[in-house]
């Protein structure tokens, strides 16, 4: 449903007798993606770069989305490389997509070396010590053993400095065992586009580049995929922009939306003006209302910081949240809406292709990253293409 369309009310079966299938559709608030609109984003980044291989992250079960039917997905329209955050997501990825090329962002951590070995992942190593286990490990089979080399570009966080990095490259034997396929570097500032950052760290990068110039670069993520090509090297990793999030906090988003969340109403009570509502009483009612609960709230990833601000959608009503947002329910200001469209049952939308995650986001004082990241499995997912 769309805020343009009539409010919905989803029956529950009453002849389901399994408790598990029961609880399946006792949810309250579901999660509708749009598979081919995340297809579609892959294509559209893709084409930004098209002298370089493009890459999937499928990190945090794909940034809270669902790892198993987005990897799927992506694999239908051409994609071959995909990142994971841990080993146990590259596993899982693996049962999927048996012929996929897999890289582990969190590198080659001690006592994780045989599931690299099993199931075919490619560790992104980001530090001497993690070169260094991945030497013996190679060594120990006798083999050269694939990987991706992070550097620090002036994030701070992972990677080796230019230092490190030409003590290495002076010292041989401390990875010729090592197949390093990809030189890993990361912007730190890349969602702003005129950021003075960025050609800094783009210059950095290829001062890295230099002590290894027969091994390829990726340092495009989302963001800096639409920076344009002096950025794209031999692999891009596109991200956010999978799942419709602007990349660039500077520029209108160019990619599809994909996301919708709707959540069901539980009750609605008239109140009194100068009723107070919900945890510290931060709102009173200035006026008689209709008050709708709704079955969501920050224990299902809904920012409690969207308490008095927040909007929820019902036809082409707009609905205040009032008062804090709690663990599992919100309030709804449904006042102004027809009773017959705001019944116990009816879906009330929050994420659509009009009120999108940026916008929510925004509001919410964080990041599109930040919020889908949250979605809590008690979503209900509904994967349509």
């Amino acid at each position: 449903m769309t805020s343009s369309q009539t409010a919905q009310i989803l029956p529950i079966d009453p002849s389901l007798t399994s408790p598990d299938a029961f609880l399946l559709e006792e949810h309250t608030a579901f999660l509708h993606v749009n598979l081919r609109g995340i297809q579609d984003n892959f294509t559209f980044m893709a084409r930004q770069a098209p002298a370089a291989i493009p890459s999937a992250v499928l990190k945090s079960n794909a940034y809270g989305i669902g790892i198993d039917p987005v990897g799927k997905a992506l694999w239908e329209v051409g994609a071959q490389h995909f990142f994971v955050s841990t080993v146990q997501e590259g596993v899982q990825l693996r049962a999927l997509l048996s012929e996929a090329t897999i890289y582990v962002l969190n590198g080659l951590q001690k006592g994780t070396e045989s599931f690299f070995i099993t199931h075919n992942l490619i560790p992104v190593l980001l530090d001497l010590p993690q070169i260094h286990r991945a030497q013996a490990l190679a060594t120990s089979r006798d083999e050269t053993l694939p990987v991706i080399l992070q550097v620090d570009v002036g994030m701070g966080r992972f990677g080796l400095s230019l230092d490190e990095a030409r003590s290495l490259q002076a010292t041989p034997e401390l990875y010729n065992h090592l197949d390093v396929t990809y030189i890993l570097g990361h912007l730190s500032c890349s969602s702003l586009s005129t950021h003075p950052a960025n050609q800094e760290e783009l210059e950095t990068f290829s001062l890295f580049r230099s002590l290894f110039p027969r091994v390829k670069g990726t340092l495009a993520n989302s963001a800096a995929i639409l920076l344009g090509t002096p950025y794209h090297h031999d692999m891009i990793r596109m991200g956010i922009a999978l799942y419709g999030g602007n990349p660039l906090e500077d520029q209108d988003n160019p990619l599809t939306q994909v996301l919708k969340i709707q959540a069901r109403i539980l009750q609605v009570r008239t109140l009194p003006e100068g009723t107070p509502l919900g945890y510290d009483r931060t709102h009173i009612l200035k006026r008689n209302s209709r008050i709708a609960t709704v079955n969501l709230g920050f224990g299902t990833g809904f920012f409690r910081n969207l308490s008095n601000c927040g909007l929820g959608y019902i036809d082409h009503y707009c609905l205040p949240i009032l008062g804090r947002i709690s663990m599992d329910w919100l309030s709804l200001d449904v006042t102004d809406v027809p009773e017959t469209l705001s019944l116990p049952g009816t879906l009330v939308t929050f994420v659509d292709e009009f009120h999108t995650i940026d916008k929510l986001a925004t509001l919410a004082h964080t990041t599109s990253y930040d919020f889908i990241s949250q979605l809590g499995d008690r979503f209900h997912p509904l994967y349509s293409y």
